[in-house]
Order: C-alpha cells, then structure tokens, then sequence
C-alpha cells in the first residue's frame, strides 16, 4: 500500500510542476547588460488582442534624441483611427527649427517635418521616416521613452538604413548611434525609419 500511496505521489508531484512550467513567460534578453534601461509604460495587456481592435488603434509612443543629459528633441506619434498620414494643421504640429544641438523630426507621407504626428494604425502596419540632424560630430542615441496602449501584437522596429541595422524598440529601447557631418548620409532624412507592424 505504501509503495502504491509513494508512486501516485511521486505523479501527482510531477504533473503539477509540468503545469507550472508551461505557464511560465519567458524572459526577454537584450545580450547588453551595459545598456541604461528606460522605464516605459506600455498600458497593454499579455492577452492576444482580437482582430478588429488591431485596426482601430489608439495609443502613441515618444522617441528622443539625445547628446547628453542636457542636449535632447523629442516626437510623439499618435495612432488615431480617424487621423491621417498627411499633414493636417491643428492635429499635427510642425517642427520649429531651433538653436539646439539635436534636431529629430518624423516625416508625414506629403514629407512635412512633424514633432507631433497623427495618423491610423491598422493590421497592415505603417513605416515612418525620421529625419536627425546634429550640430557636431559624436555617438547619439536614440531613445523609446513612452509607449501608451499600443498592442503587443505590434513589432516597433528602428531601421538604420546607413549602418543596414535595425532594433526591436520594445525590447532594446536604446540605440546609439554615430553622426559624420562630413558624410550627408549620416543623418537627415534618408537614414532612420520606424516600421510599426504585425508578427
């Protein structure tokens, strides 16, 4: 009786832990423990959201730009069903040239300079272009700072055209980079896009 009480035990225990293994989420790893990590609120849910609500999005994100803790440019892309990917006055806002170190701007699809842009997000994904410019020479780097109410569905990649690289932004959300002023193609407005897409 004993040895048949220890064998059913023995399964019992067994299964359990097997159940407890599988429901476990893995870990995501970015291979650079040197990396500052930014703190990001995502306000989504680990739920596989349905297919009608990946066509009716409404979230944003915030990149910046950044020399050093003083020298920084900020854009806040804004997914609005209603919105579009043109440049539309009072829903959209211009980028202002200043005086600063860093310049970042995204680009609408008529290519206006934005530092606040509106458009629809659906299941088809968007690719949108950036434009970086610096006053001098030096290592930037590029930051997601915010992410509000976008589903996990979508992949935020950064695609670095000169350096033919590219960066999950959910889970590496720093990207440093060198700026040439002597080689035009190390910045301005044909080096970074940000693709939004499904998986």
């Amino acid at each position: 009786m004993k040895k048949v009480f220890g064998a059913l035990l023995v399964v019992v225990t067994l299964a359990f832990f097997s159940c407890r293994k599988n429901t476990v989420k893995p870990r995501e790893t970015t291979g650079n423990t040197n990396q500052q990590e930014t703190s990001i609120s995502q306000g989504t849910t680990n739920s596989t959201p349905a297919p009608d609500s990946l066509d009716n999005v409404k979230g944003w994100l915030r990149l910046q730009l950044t020399k050093d803790s003083i020298n920084a440019d900020n854009i806040l892309v804004a997914f609005d069903p209603s919105a579009q990917t043109t440049y539309v006055p009072g829903k959209d806002a211009p980028t202002l040239q200043g005086f600063g170190q860093v310049s970042l701007s995204c680009l609408s699809s008529n290519n206006v300079p934005l530092s606040i842009y509106s458009l629809p997000l659906t299941s088809k994904g968007v690719c949108i272009g950036l434009r970086v410019n610096a006053q001098h020479d030096g290592i930037y780097t590029m930051n997601l700072k915010d992410l509000k109410s976008i589903p996990e569905a979508y992949d935020l990649w950064l695609m670095d055209k000169y350096r033919k690289d590219s960066v999950e932004l959910r889970y590496n959300n720093a990207y440093a980079f060198n700026i040439i002023k002597s080689d035009t193609s190390s910045f301005g407005l044909n080096r970074f896009k940000l693709v939004v897409r499904t998986r």
